[in-house]
């Protein structure tokens, strides 16, 4: 899997230092370059890159004034400066990484590592169970609910609250076998045994557990699409 990278940053050297560093990665292709907070947004909207590499003190704005323009949510964003004041901050906003100036190639392929660990599909999913850690196998997953800025899994009689946005843990999962139906909910396309049609033209989607979920009408073509598509097991 390719990464498609953005840089940022408002000095031309440091841009080309990092290019160099990115052009010796086989998988890596750097999708664009932006020496500024507006053309940052510009460039992020129109190619939707897996990687940003984000300065924080920029001509006319920061980095996290691009975050909040943006969003973090399907990217992963490692913030790259010489200043060691706004780590804190940074994580704050999810940032995955925060490379500080001057680093090295060796600190920078680690960021990437994480970068790619964090775009590709998940395979399981690390969740609490009081003072214990656990290891809930993507494919054991029902559905997923929206709860703030946190997620619960259902799975099977088990249920799991995740500190991770709806929409951020959306994007980490493989969307040949997860759908959105409703702004509030992801469903495990293997875990759906059919689906009935409600009043006023609603629908619903029944699941192996004999849950029954609403497919909002915002979603309801896109996951239709989704369900024609699929091959039968």
């Amino acid at each position: 899997m390719t990464l498609r990278v953005l840089i940022v940053d408002d000095e031309r050297l440091a841009r080309a230092k990092l290019r160099g560093y990115l052009a010796a990665e086989p998988d890596v292709e750097v999708a664009g370059e932006c020496g500024s907070g507006a053309e940052a947004v510009a460039a992020i909207r129109q190619l939707h890159p897996d990687v940003v590499f984000l300065d924080v003190e920029m001509p006319a704005g920061t980095g996290f004034d691009v975050l909040a323009q943006v969003g973090a949510a399907a990217m992963a964003v490692v913030f790259v400066t010489a200043h060691d004041e706004y780590a804190v901050r940074a994580f704050e906003v999810e940032a995955l990484d925060y490379l500080l100036k001057p680093f090295d190639r060796t600190r920078l392929r680690r960021a990437l590592a994480r970068a790619r660990a964090s775009v590709r599909p998940l395979t399981r999913i690390m969740v609490r169970a009081g003072d214990r850690i656990r290891f809930v196998p993507v494919e054991a997953i029902d559905w997923i609910e929206a709860a703030d800025n946190y997620a619960t899994i259902h799975a099977g009689a088990d249920e799991h609250l995740l500190r991770e946005a709806l929409v951020r843990l959306e994007a980490r999962l493989d969307p040949a076998h997860f759908s959105r139906v409703h702004r509030r909910l992801i469903v495990n396309l293997d875990a759906i045994t059919g689906m009935r049609a409600l009043t006023h033209g609603d629908q619903e989607v029944v699941l192996r557990t004999g849950v029954r979920l609403p497919v909002g009408r915002s979603h309801r073509t896109r996951f239709l699409e989704l369900i024609a598509g699929r091959r039968p097991p």
